[in-house]
């Protein structure tokens, strides 16, 4: 019965050392982690987003009048152009992506179409949507995000 009881005594004792070092392990494994943590929250620079929708419709954009006299030689460009303000300023110039959430074209012609941005500033840009030829868009949404990376 003695023997048993010292193979009992001598387990649980490793056990209890084993224990203590995967303990050991954790706390400094914590340590370790939260150090990073810390270090990374203190060089954490938040990155700076904004985005924005321009409705264009009606006669006055001037995407939706045909040219008179239109030719294959005469494939002549129209624009609207809308100058947007950042609500912040960057500390330098953005990153400006543009494209388009919803449009409304003649069904009787091809669609034409560029979107993007021009005049890019720290402050602002320009969104130009571009078409040509007998396209004739009557509605659009232009969408823009910009972006500045720490």
């Amino acid at each position: 019965m003695a023997d048993i009881n010292k193979n009992w005594t001598t387990i649980i004792v490793s056990i209890i050392t084993i224990l203590g070092s995967i303990i050991a392990a954790i706390i400094t494994s914590t340590s370790t982690t939260k150090d990073k943590i810390d270090e990374v929250a203190q060089n954490f620079k938040p990155i700076h987003l904004e985005s924005g929708l321009v409705e264009v419709e009606g006669e006055n954009t001037g995407l939706n009048a045909i040219p008179k006299n239109l030719s294959k030689k005469n494939i002549t460009s129209r624009k609207f152009v809308s100058h947007i303000d950042f609500d912040k300023p960057f500390g330098f110039t953005p990153v400006v992506r543009t494209s388009f959430t919803a449009i409304d074209v003649d069904k009787n012609e091809n669609l034409r179409l560029l979107i993007y941005p021009t005049a890019i500033t720290n402050k602002g840009f320009d969104i130009v949507a571009q078409t040509w030829s007998d396209t004739k868009i009557n509605y659009i949404n232009l969408t823009w995000f910009a972006y500045q990376l720490p």
